[in-house]
């Protein structure tokens, strides 16, 4: 709804107060995303990138198919691990 929002304010067919109340969504909300204020990601950034992830679920798979499953707790000490020697 908000990206729905954002066009129609950025393409002049509604005003932000009027966007504000059809899509219940507050008018600063709408501005800043039209003027690309705040577009960082939510939430806290990632430790590690695609690839790493790819690789530590590909390490995960052989694990299984070798018959030595890792735990919840194993992979959490692993990647912290990891982490700690980066």
């Amino acid at each position: 709804m908000l990206h729905l929002a954002v066009e129609n304010v950025k393409e002049n067919r509604m005003s932000s107060g009027t966007a504000e109340k059809t899509f219940d969504i507050p008018r600063r909300t709408i501005l800043n995303k039209v003027k690309e204020c705040h577009n960082k990601n939510v939430g806290t950034p990632t430790r590690l990138s695609f690839q790493e992830e790819k690789s530590i679920v590909q390490a995960l798979i052989a694990a299984g198919e070798y018959g030595c499953p890792l735990t919840k707790l194993d992979l959490r000490l692993t990647v912290f691990e990891y982490l700690k020697k980066k």
